[in-house]
């Protein structure tokens, strides 16, 4: 932690904006980002650039680090990332130290890496499969609630943002019981993937409306980051229709 105070304390456009503890998995998370960094990804959405740094008993992970303005949510890109093994001889504070230090001081990161995944979401739909994902966790939420006015309150966010009426109604379904991974892969919800992501991201962050915990709000992040940076959306995913 030393180092770290030191780096802030020179380098003033790097700024320490929160650090969450997974208590499922025991990690710890230290997030930053670089105040001179701002960059648009659509007009008027603005994102910054940081690291994401991950300590648990077992390996240390560097991974980039994007924060988004309007709603100040944080996205982690895990395969740009590097680690080091508990077990391995470079696993020592000095050169946590240094990963920390270089990567801090030098950001080699891309933009054009968010901007392409935030253009391929706005272009494309969600599956059902992508959805009821999400969803998914959002229930699990729910579930948990047993005061009338809170299940009242969820319930309504539920309609709000995770709102199944449309597809259902469009594909004559009652819900999707004995549907398989393949149908719902390639079933379109008719939800913008973007729109998709930012309702999720919303989700885990209006913690004052939703009432999630930390835990969910990290299932919820890690669920909307998968998403963001996934190499191919279902809907991307299929051959299509010729004559033959």
């Amino acid at each position: 932690m030393d180092s770290i105070q030191n780096i802030l304390s020179t380098y003033h456009n790097i700024e320490f904006i929160g650090g969450d503890f997974n208590k499922d998995d025991l990690k710890v998370s230290l997030k930053f980002v670089n105040n001179n960094d701002e960059f648009d990804v659509l007009k008027n959405d603005a994102w910054k650039s940081g690291h994401q740094f991950d300590i648990d008993l077992f390996k240390f992970e560097m991974k980039p680090f994007f924060q988004r303005l309007v709603c100040s949510n944080g996205m982690s890109l895990k395969e740009y990332g590097d680690g080091i093994s508990i077990n391995k001889k470079q696993y020592s504070p000095r050169h946590i130290s240094y990963i920390i230090y270089k990567n801090l001081t030098q950001n080699n990161w891309e933009h054009e890496t968010l901007i392409t995944q935030v253009n391929k979401l706005n272009s494309n739909n969600v599956s059902l499969k992508e959805f009821y994902s999400a969803k998914k966790i959002i229930d699990s939420i729910g579930s948990r609630y047993t005061n009338d006015n809170m299940i009242a309150a969820h319930q309504q966010l539920v309609l709000d943002h995770f709102s199944e009426e449309k597809f259902l109604k469009a594909y004559n379904i009652r819900n999707i019981d004995g549907k398989s991974d393949k149908w719902l892969s390639t079933a379109n919800s008719g939800i913008n993937a973007y729109q998709f992501f930012n309702n999720i991201t919303w989700f885990g962050t209006h913690r004052d409306k939703t009432n999630v915990t930390t835990s969910d709000s990290f299932r919820l992040n890690k669920e909307a980051s998968e998403l963001l940076f996934k190499k191919c959306l279902d809907l991307e995913d299929f051959a299509p229709t010729i004559n033959i």
